[in-house]
């Protein structure tokens, strides 16, 4: 058998270096887990809720028993005058309040506060601002072209111009076959608007596209669209923009550094209207 040395010779100095370059990591400490929350509070939310878990380190073992042990945590809610305890419940793995034991109010300022069994301590504050002045939605045109449906719309509100504002518009789409009560199809776009400097006091007036790929009939299936105005405090939209998730949970999102206002934590506390 002939033998090729200069082929052998790659192969043995590959070796050596990859041999050389192995190192044992020695004194590794495992990093702390740090407890994160998720909790959007808004005057139109019958209840409030807050949802506890635990950072994930990159290396160190995954303490499931504590993260089943924050249901433990003791979780205030407080508006500077009254302060309410949340409950947990077992069923949705969060802690809530009625609203109607503690109503969340339009101008408010409130302090989110959780204290674990082991002694840690996390706090989070945010505002509660105007709802959105003169929201107004409309339907503009269909085009329906061999492979593309473009679905265009207006999203019309008034700025208040008293201070400033942080606005999130939302627009869902649902397509129904005839005869058919679930959608075949769905989506959504949304649109971040904040510090709302460039139109302060006047009125807001933009057009948004949805465009998708669709080659079925018009004529075929009806359409519901739902749109959303959404007055949001400055840490609903700095998360959101830093985290933009379709997930139910947004800290499930890719982001790679996602805003948080959790003292001691990580995590969003933000309100909306």
């Amino acid at each position: 058998m002939k033998t090729n040395p200069s082929k052998f010779l790659c192969c043995l100095v590959a070796a050596v270096i990859f041999t050389s370059c192995e190192k044992e990591l020695t004194n590794m400490k495992p990093v702390e887990q740090k407890i994160v929350v998720t909790s959007f509070i808004s005057p139109s939310d019958p209840k409030i809720k807050v949802r506890l878990s635990l950072s994930y380190p990159f290396y160190g073992s995954d303490n499931t028993t504590a993260n089943l042990n924050l249901k433990y945590a003791t979780v205030l809610i407080s508006d500077g005058n009254t302060q309410k305890q949340l409950a947990w419940n077992p069923q949705l793995r969060d802690f809530e309040l009625d609203q109607s034991d503690f109503p969340i109010s339009t101008g408010k300022t409130y302090a989110l506060q959780v204290k674990t069994t082991d002694g840690k301590q996390i706090s989070a504050q945010t505002s509660i601002p105007n709802p959105v002045i003169n929201p107004s939605f409309n339907f503009i045109e269909f085009k329906q072209t061999a492979k593309r449906t473009i679905e265009t719309f207006r999203f019309q509100f008034t700025d208040d111009g008293t201070q400033i504002n942080y606005y999130r518009l939302y627009l869902n789409a649902e397509r129904y076959a005839q005869f058919q009560s679930t959608p075949v199809a769905s989506g959504s776009e949304e649109l971040y608007l904040g510090p709302d400097i460039e139109f302060s006091g006047s009125l807001f007036d933009r057009i948004l596209e949805f465009n998708y790929y669709s080659n079925v009939d018009p004529s075929t299936y009806t359409n519901k669209y739902t749109a959303y105005f959404i007055s949001c405090s400055e840490e609903y939209y700095k998360f959101h923009k830093s985290n933009p998730s379709t997930d139910s949970d947004p800290l499930r999102g890719n982001a790679v550094n996602p805003y948080s206002n959790i003292e001691g934590g990580l995590g969003i506390f933000a309100g909306y209207n």
